[in-house]
């Protein structure tokens, strides 16, 4: 029982072992997944839609049109009308349409270093501050500085054409940034292209998903999403976002401490940001092989990195649900397979031991009344092993010995034979064990056998030997030989007695013979000769 209690407990905790390795090694990989991703995907964006279309844009900027533009309309009056009126205006615009559609591009700014907006697509924002300016400033300060910039998602200042071809208000948009550089390389504006960051931007993010619940997202140093999240039908089902509206822009990457797919927000309160909003922030990549919520509450896993030069984060996520599915399916057959195996384990253990002791109690009653039947021998029965010690001995024994059984098992069988035969026997059962020569087993021999009081008395002993498990055992019968030894001198006495009566009447009897047969004398006839007898 106490075998088969240490063999479940060995395997169990082998099973554990084995299934925490196993769950570590899923979370792993699916790590490793997630970084080709994430890689894949920053790769995509940095190098070559941000940077191909920098290089369209700095290619325009340079362009003789766009720097005469500058010089002349840095020279006017900048208010909405005059700019708008100016021939330069109209040229730019129909200079760069086309270009704008081939590049599906949505329109231009030439920018003042007031950040006023001295060309643009529309009318409406001419001579204003440019929303750049009032949303990523450090940027177009950058760019001022002759450094061309990424400019990620903004709300627009104007209307822009929503999905269905619908204008919307605040709609999101995104710049490329380049300097304007006079003959002397001086900076004297900044060139912009307006991009739809709903298309090729946002769609390349959305397009590294992993399994059915990864995203790979982009976010600012405020953590505000800047690319369409993969669970817009989620958003709007737990109230994140409004029907039809977009996330780009409406997100908080915070953690609402619950997961709000199946429970409701504790309280209102400006919730943290996300694990790994934080971490990207303040040390720039990591990884999370443990979960964590997103934005939704879902407990994820993910990988993360924050770009400089663009000054946006890059995420990777995956439910931590989805990536352990295979590991605890594989989980629940290994338990169920092993709690049927420890039911079958403890029910062979029960049956075993109620078998066993069962048997017990037949080996137990098959002793007792075995015990039985040598106590009930007139003979002592003794046995003895390999090296002569006594292992049984029964009552007859202890009758004809004096001895007990507790003062005679253990001991060796010589202490019951007198001198010579006592010092002899350890020789006699080594030279068997060695030889093989047999000098008393199977044959049976008288000798003389000592009592515990020291005294002696003879014996008829038979010797026969058995193995049992692989042990030598010798069976000795002891036989009390005292009395018929006792009648055999009695009988020899009475023998030689009778002998003797018989001796002395032959002599007589020879005598008389020969007193009858002597020559007589004459006698008187009148007396007769006196009987002999």
């Amino acid at each position: 029982m106490l075998a088969a209690i240490v063999a479940i407990l060995s395997i169990s905790l082998i099973t554990l072992f084995a299934l925490q390795y196993a769950e570590k090694r899923a979370r792993e990989s699916a790590l490793d997944n997630m970084h080709s991703t994430l890689n894949a995907t920053h790769s995509a964006i940095k190098y070559s839609w941000v940077r191909g279309r920098i290089n369209s844009a700095v290619s325009w900027a340079a362009e003789a049109v766009v720097i005469d533009a500058v010089t002349e309309l840095e020279t006017i009056n900048n208010d909405k009308n005059t700019l708008r009126d100016h021939p330069l205006q109209q040229k730019l615009r129909n200079y760069f349409s086309e270009r704008l559609h081939q590049h599906d591009a949505l329109g231009i700014f030439l920018i003042d270093q007031e950040f006023r907006n001295l060309v643009s697509m529309k009318d409406s924002n001419l001579g204003e501050i440019n929303l750049i300016a009032t949303h990523r400033k450090k940027l177009l300060e950058r760019v001022f500085s002759g450094i061309p910039q990424f400019i990620p998602p903004i709300p627009s200042d104007v209307p822009l054409p929503d999905k269905s071809g619908h204008l919307q208000s605040l709609y999101p948009t995104m710049f490329i940034a380049v300097p304007v550089n006079n003959k002397y390389g001086k900076t004297i504006a900044v060139f912009t292209i307006r991009y739809n960051p709903l298309k090729e931007f946002s769609s390349i993010a959305q397009s590294a998903q992993v399994g059915r619940s990864g995203e790979t997202y982009i976010f600012d140093k405020k953590g505000v999403m800047v690319s369409e999240s993969r669970f817009a039908q989620q958003l709007q089902a737990i109230a994140l976002i409004r029907a039809g509206e977009l996330s780009i822009l409406n997100i908080e990457i915070r953690d609402p401490g619950v997961n709000l797919l199946t429970e409701k927000p504790v309280n209102t309160n400006k919730k943290p940001l996300t694990k790994m909003v934080q971490s990207a922030l303040k040390h720039g990549y990591g990884e999370s092989v443990s979960a964590y919520r997103d934005y939704r509450g879902v407990p994820v896993l993910g990988v993360w990195l924050w770009d400089k030069d663009l000054n946006l984060g890059f995420s990777t996520e995956m439910d931590e649900e989805e990536i352990l599915e295979n590991y605890e399916l594989g989980r629940n057959s290994i338990l169920v397979v092993l709690s049927a195996s420890f039911i079958l384990v403890l029910w062979f253990v029960f049956i075993l031991n109620r078998t066993h002791r069962k048997i017990e109690k037949t080996i137990l009653g098959n002793a007792t009344y075995l015990q039985a039947v040598l106590n009930s021998v007139i003979d002592a029965i003794i046995t003895i092993n390999e090296k002569g010690r006594i292992e049984s001995y029964n009552q007859a024994a202890e009758k004809h010995f004096g001895y007990s059984a507790e003062e005679a098992i253990g001991k060796n069988v010589n202490f019951l034979m007198p001198k010579p035969y006592h010092s002899a026997h350890d020789s006699y059962l080594s030279n068997y064990l060695t030889s093989g020569t047999k000098k008393i087993i199977g044959i049976g021999r008288e000798v003389v056998a000592r009592r515990k009081d020291g005294s002696t008395f003879p014996i008829r002993l038979a010797v026969s030997e058995t193995v049992i498990d692989g042990r030598r055992i010798f069976i000795g019968i002891v036989h009390d030989i005292s009395e018929r030894k006792l009648a055999e001198e009695e009988l020899q006495n009475y023998r030689l007695s009778l002998e003797e009566l018989v001796e002395k009447r032959t002599i007589k009897l020879t005598k008389v013979n020969m007193i009858y047969y002597l020559p007589r004398k004459p006698q008187n006839p009148l007396i007769m000769p006196k009987a002999v007898f």
